[in-house]
């Protein structure tokens, strides 16, 4: 299954992926008894969703638990990793289902689905602070079909102000504009166009100090880590002596300096000197 963000698209009902699903459980069903199937997502990278088995209700279970995503998929990984797959000693059959073109290998049929470029997306975002200290944001605008598009950018800034600005994007091109911004926090970004891909319409940009994390340093004291906390660009950097979790959520990094081993909660961490409990690693040396 291509797992990829245009798998959203809404020109077969109910989506591609959707339509992806449907044929499936149909090929499924049709397979005699006995006949082994494996399930591979392909994301960012290849994902065995279900080994081979036979058992048609937890076949029909994984298909219908599986979502598209917001990102891109390596198709071609996944179709090798498929291609190399042995049952009782003979090449598998592999099925893909996808709405672009992959590798050609010998037992490898698609299944396409969908095929409309009828889309236009919001393919860069992003902030930058200027040497005078003013913030900027810039917007990318792409149109992948065949003919002129245009299309209102509403822009929501932090303060709940909006402003429109009315673009038009030629056919395979795209337009850039750019933006002083309004305050610090998230900004919204959305294309209106009402086209097949709703999914890559809006965007969401931190500006200004809102982009910066919160630093806690769990450390009894050390000045190599307290210097160059001092100079890279947080927001806010604190530090404690103390072990205390329950503390930490405010918190988008979380530093331990050579901590006595713990269970950490989740969130996200930079470990020095110490390996936590319910890490899975092990350690076989210094």
């Amino acid at each position: 299954f291509d797992t990829s963000l245009s798998m959203q698209a809404r020109d077969v009902t109910p989506t591609r992926f959707g339509a992806a699903q449907t044929e499936a459980l149909r090929l499924i069903d049709r397979l005699g008894r006995g006949r082994p199937v494996m399930i591979i997502e392909a994301g960012a990278g290849p994902r065995v969703v279900t080994e081979f088995t036979a058992d048609r209700l937890a076949l029909a279970r994984a298909v219908r638990r599986m979502r598209p995503t917001d990102g891109p998929s390596d198709l071609d990984a996944a179709i090798r990793v498929a291609a190399a797959q042995r049952v009782r000693g003979r090449p598998a059959q592999t099925v893909v289902f996808t709405d672009r073109p992959g590798l050609q290998l010998a037992r490898v049929v698609y299944r396409p689905l969908g095929g409309s470029a009828d889309n236009v997306a919001i393919t860069r975002a992003a902030a930058s602070t200027s040497g005078g200290g003013r913030t900027y944001l810039l917007t990318e605008v792409r149109n992948f079909g065949g003919a002129a598009r245009t299309a209102a950018l509403r822009f929501t800034w932090t303060d709940g102000t909006a402003e429109v600005a009315r673009v038009t994007i030629p056919r395979e091109g795209s337009v850039t504009r750019v933006w002083t911004a309004r305050g610090d926090g998230a900004a919204r970004i959305a294309v209106e166009t009402g086209d097949i891909l709703p999914a890559d319409d809006e965007a969401v940009v931190l500006v200004g100090q809102a982009s910066r994390p919160r630093v806690l340093l769990v450390s009894g004291g050390n000045p190599f880590l307290e210097a160059a906390l001092s100079v890279l660009p947080v927001r806010q950097v604190d530090q404690t002596a103390g072990v205390d979790p329950a503390a930490w959520a405010g918190y988008d990094l979380i530093v331990l300096d050579r901590t006595p081993p713990l269970i950490l909660p989740p969130g996200r961490y930079l470990l020095v000197g110490t390996v936590p409990e319910n890490l899975p690693v092990d350690v076989e040396g210094r």
